[in-house]
């Protein structure tokens, strides 16, 4: 990602229909626990001035049960500025070249994105299941607490009022955050300067005595 050039995103966008006069959002939620039921129908019409790309976990594709979720997609998809992903494209790399925000809830695809350091949205209404509301420890047994440590690189909307709200604020001003992310990206990533492959052969060829 960090050694793409402009020509191959702008390449990219064509190949996918995008505006170019538009800012794009990436929604890149997880399959469970998850925002796409606490989101709205009409999400691409409160974004119309923006692109909108959905890519959604395989599962929310391939588990019958969410079921409810596809519908959602579904609506999505029939709005012309919002583009929804089937199963196929399996791999993110390209929507996060061609994003200049991610709106994603309990996915890690957050942290690859902010590494780039571009601005991340990360939703703190979750649709549970049943069992889960009925005992709450159960949910905390799942999670990766990990998380948490991160979550102060972008803004963490408790509603979908609040997501509006903070994406507008967040594509205004791309600096909120940017000490947080850059923080985040030093202490998971190391050195994001699109070099890495080069370093791991020249340990190899040390070590190898190449």
């Amino acid at each position: 990602m960090i050694n793409s050039s402009d020509e191959e995103i702008e390449a990219l966008k064509e190949r996918y229909g995008l505006d170019k006069n538009k800012q794009t959002i990436l929604y890149a939620p997880t399959f469970f626990p998850s925002s796409i039921e606490k989101m709205s129908k009409v999400f691409p019409q409160d974004f119309a001035q923006y692109n909108i790309i959905v890519k959604p976990h395989y599962l929310s594709w391939e588990r019958k049960r969410y079921q409810a979720q596809r519908k959602y997609f579904d609506t999505w998809k029939t709005y012309p500025n919002c583009q929804v992903l089937g199963v196929e494209e399996y791999n993110l790399i390209p929507f996060i070249l061609m994003a200049d925000i991610m709106i994603s809830d309990e996915s890690s695809a957050i942290f690859e994105f902010a590494s780039l350091n571009k601005p991340v949205i990360i939703n703190r209404f979750l649709t549970l299941r049943w069992s889960y509301y009925l005992n709450p420890k159960k949910i905390l047994k799942r999670m990766d607490k990990g998380m948490n440590n991160y979550k102060k690189i972008g803004a963490n909307p408790s509603s979908y009022k609040e997501m509006i709200e903070a994406t507008h604020d967040a594509l205004k001003d791309k600096s909120t955050f940017e000490v947080q992310r850059l923080e985040m990206a030093k202490d998971i990533c190391g050195l994001v300067d699109g070099q890495a492959s080069m370093r791991i052969t020249k340990v190899i060829k040390d070590v190898c005595g190449f």
